[in-house]
This record gives structure tokens, sequence and C-alpha cells, in this order.
């Protein structure tokens, strides 16, 4: 900030021009401020988001010839050095940063899962996930070089939620090729408040905005380098027609994510058992970067263990995984090794591990959740234990002679030899 001393000194410099104003009549006078380069430099090192600058402009009336002094005007000028937009128009930090802890400021809302992007994956359509970071295990950094997502299996980038702390008068979301600033896809999003608080009642509004963007990544190749961008222009970078000058925004009118297009799915290239450790060591390789490597029981419903991604892995590099074994038990498992974009491989392995697993007391099928359910004797409705999955929905079994007789919401009848636990 340029304080009321600096604007002194930089007044008394000035010359003073003198100019007539006809009797009813009015003159338009331009009056032009410039800093110094010691204060365009001191400003620079420590005002980096931009400053503030204050000024006076003086008018003052000619004394008569009897030296009557005339009507004195102070005209105060305030204006901003540097780039109205460099400085943040959102919220403090984004979702990434907070999951891993490695955003140590609090929110000025106090909502850690805010700036976030939301994907859905092609082969679970139903669900939503963070889009950002690891997606399964939380890496102990946030690496926006590791964002990836597919573009051949039907991914979506559902949408962004966000908090404004500046109101922009329109904004946009773009896909652009990070290597040559090339747009692949713009939509217009429109005006955005800015948060502020409403003393009437009590609490904050327009906050935690969220935008539907359903963007779906089609015919881009393997290894493209993308960047995913919300952008917000405040009202001095729209003209009077409403056209919007975003190339000369700055960076803090922008949230911001990257991503590399991952159609190719990861792969275990070894397993070894440390029976002195206890352990389970498993190779792994993907083209980008392997995101976690996870034990299952043989029906999928269970992780027994897991682990997460190194931060000094690169790219194309085969790295080793080591699961702890220790309260696993068991001979048959399934072992899944998925990347940053959520392609998983998953292999059925054969491995003694502690003790076998014996067949539960019941099997029921649980059709508020269409899955099979295993549970004891004394068991009630909470002590239900996922068994295994099930292709299709049961409405009625029963059991004669060791055959099972089941019908299905397919409307099949099926009959199986029983061998159950009895």
């Amino acid at each position: 900030m340029v304080d009321t001393y600096d604007v002194h000194l930089f007044a008394s410099k000035l010359g003073k021009d003198t100019v007539t104003v006809p009797a009813g009549g009015s003159v338009t006078i331009a009056v032009t401020i410039r800093l110094t380069q010691a204060q365009k430099e001191f400003l620079d090192a420590y005002y980096t988001g931009g400053a503030y600058v204050e000024a006076y402009v003086r008018a003052e009336a000619v004394a008569t010839e009897e030296g009557v002094a005339g009507t004195s005007h102070s005209i105060p000028v305030l204006a901003f050095y540097g780039s109205w937009t460099d400085g943040s128009m959102f919220e403090v930090g984004s979702y990434p940063e907070y999951a891993t802890g490695q955003e140590k400021r609090t929110p000025y809302l106090g909502d850690q899962q805010v700036n976030a992007f939301a994907v859905s994956y092609g082969d679970r359509p139903e669900r939503e996930f963070h889009l950002g970071g690891n997606p399964l295990i939380p890496d102990a950094v946030y690496l926006p070089e590791r964002n990836a997502i597919n573009s051949q299996r039907g991914d979506t980038v559902k949408k962004v939620s966000f908090t404004a702390v500046r109101n922009g008068a329109d904004s946009r979301f773009t896909v652009c090729d990070a290597a040559t600033g090339e747009i692949l896809a713009e939509s217009a999003t429109g005006p955005v408040t800015g948060a502020f608080y409403y003393p009437n009642l009590g609490y904050w509004q327009e906050f935690g905005r969220t935008v539907n963007l359903n963007w779906t990544p089609k015919d881009l190749s393997e290894g493209t380098q993308l960047e995913l961008a919300l952008t917000l222009a405040p009202d001095l970078y729209v003209d009077g027609e409403g056209n919007v000058d975003w190339e000369t925004l700055g960076q803090g009118a922008s949230l911001k994510i990257p991503l590399t297009v991952d159609n190719t799915a990861p792969s275990m290239e070894g397993l070894q058992l440390d029976m002195l450790n206890n352990a389970l060591t498993v190779e792994a390789w993907d083209n980008q970067y392997v995101a976690a490597v996870v034990l299952y029981n043989i029906t999928g419903t269970a992780v027994l263990a897991q682990a997460g991604a190194a931060a000094d892995a690169d790219a194309g590099e085969t790295r080793s995984f080591s699961l702890d074994l220790n309260r696993v038990n068991g001979s048959k498992f399934l072992l899944q090794v998925a990347d940053y974009a959520m392609n998983v491989t998953t292999y059925e392995i054969n491995l003694q591990v502690g003790q076998g697993q014996g067949l539960p007391s019941f099997l029921a099928f649980d059709m508020s959740v269409g899955r099979w359910v295993s549970f004891d004797k004394d068991a009630t409705r909470w002590d239900l234990v996922d068994h295994a999955n099930s292709d299709f929905h049961f409405h009625a079994a029963t059991i004669a002679d060791h055959l099972v007789f089941a019908s299905t919401d397919r409307g099949t009848a099926l009959c199986h030899a029983g061998d159950g636990p009895g």
C-alpha cells in the first residue's frame, strides 16, 4: 500500500495547470499518475498479488482580484497496481491438497471439501469420485502430474464444486491441450456471486456452488496432456457489449486441474510371499503411475490388505508394493492393481496364508443390497457379513435332498447341487 505521505511527497513534485471553466459549462481534465521505478520495484517485491494506490487530485478556484479565495476540492483517487486477477478469486486451497494434508491454511469458510472436480468412471457410472490425486489411497502429498482419465471407457467429468470470494460477471469451463494451448472444449457457465456474510440471517451466502459440466473425453490419444479450468471474469474484463477479454485474465481467475489421458491398465509383473515377515511383495507396472495394489477375499467383498503409491515413482516404472498379511487368512484371493485413471486389472491368486477360512454357519441372499451374506446362529441383522457378489437378484430359494431351487428377477429358475455347510 502506498500511504498518504507517499502521495504527499509525490504531489509536491507536480506542477499546477490552470484552466478556464465557462459559466454554466464544464471542462474535462485528465490526470495521469505514474509510480517511480523504485516504488514499482518495492511493490513487486512485497505485494506480489498487487496493491492499492491512493491519491488525491486538488481543484482550486483562482482567487479574485480582491484576494478572496475560491472553492477548493480534494478528489480522492483509488487505483490498483498489478493484475486485478492475479490474486485468487476462489476459496483457499483445494480438496486434493486438504486430503493429503499438504494444505495447512484454514479455509475462509471452513470447508475442506471445496474447490473440487468430480468424475464418474465409465465402468461404474452410478458413482462419483473426486478427480485429482490418488483415487484409492491418498498420497502423502498431492502430485497433480499423476491425475489421469480414460478417453475410451466413457469417463465423465461431472461437475465442479467451488466457493468464489469475488464476483464474476461471467465464467466459463474450458478443456485445453496443455502442450499447444488449443481449447478442445468450452462451455459458458454464467455469472458468479462471491461469498458474503448476511447479518440479518446470521450466516454466509453464495458459498459451496456446484456447476454441472458433464464433459466426456473422446478421440484423445494416449498420453495427451490436458488442463481443465473454471475461469471467472470480473466486470473490469467485460465490455459494454458483454464480450469478455479472457486472454488478459490473471492466474488467480482460474481453478485448474491437469489431466493425462491414460487408457492402459496396469499389470502385475511379479509376486513373492515373504513367510518370515508375513508379507506379500507385488511387482506392478503401469505406463503412467500405479496408484494402489489391493488384496481382497475371493469374493471381492472385503479388503484384506493394501498399499499405495510411492512419491518418488516415475511414470512407466515397475515398483514393489508390500502387503501386510498379519491379519489375513485363506488360500484364495483377488489381487487388484489400479492406476490413477482407475484402470484396474484383477488377478485370482492361490496362496496359503495363515489359517484356512471355514465356511460360515449360514448363507442368505440380502435383497436390500443384492449380495450374499453370511452369519452365525446367534447373529442379528447388524451382524451380517458380505460374503459374495451376485449376478442375479434372487426372490426365493429352498433346498431339498441337497438340491437348491431358486428363482431370480430375470424369471429364471435355477437348480444346483447343494453342498453347503449344513
